[in-house]
């Protein structure tokens, strides 16, 4: 599967000699009307079901509401349940630039390029943008994002 974020080779050589540095990651968020971001935090352990070729994740939020995961074969879902009907789900993606293989940023992909072969993350009911640390996506109807992940394109 296409790594939309490789923690080990998209972090500093502080990280890797066990130091701090800049450390590449993802991370969910809720985004208030006024554009601030809250991390979600988990509390307690997930719960995963399966439906014929899906898994799903409900993980419960410290904030209260839900964060579900399905993972389809080519598509990951994430939605956002039981919270403010104000806020936003967002997917932070944060890396060292010269470091990773993403090689463009538009409003509705990503594309990567990794040994030779491109790789396109298409987001549905999203938007992505570019930042200094690396890739915001953020929902455009305030609880789901859907992220298709193929090679080529």
């Amino acid at each position: 599967m296409l790594a939309a974020l490789d923690g080990y080779h998209w972090s500093d050589a502080e990280v890797h000699a066990g130091q701090n540095g800049i450390r590449a990651c993802g991370r969910f968020v809720a985004i208030s009307l006024d554009g601030s971001a809250t991390p979600l935090t988990m509390a307690g352990l997930p719960v995963v079901s399966e439906n014929g070729t899906e898994l799903q994740t409900d993980i419960s939020l410290a904030q209260g509401g839900t964060l579900s995961c399905i993972f389809g074969e080519q598509t990951i879902c994430f939605k956002l349940q039981d919270v403010s009907s104000q806020s936003r789900l967002g997917l932070i993606f944060e890396w060292v630039s010269s470091l990773s293989s993403i090689q463009g940023v538009s409003k509705d992909r990503l594309n990567y390029r990794f040994r030779d072969f491109d790789y396109t993350v298409r987001i549905s009911n999203g938007v992505a943008s570019k930042t200094d640390q690396g890739v915001s996506l953020v929902s455009m109807d305030k609880k789901s994002l859907c992220l298709s992940l193929s090679q080529g394109e």
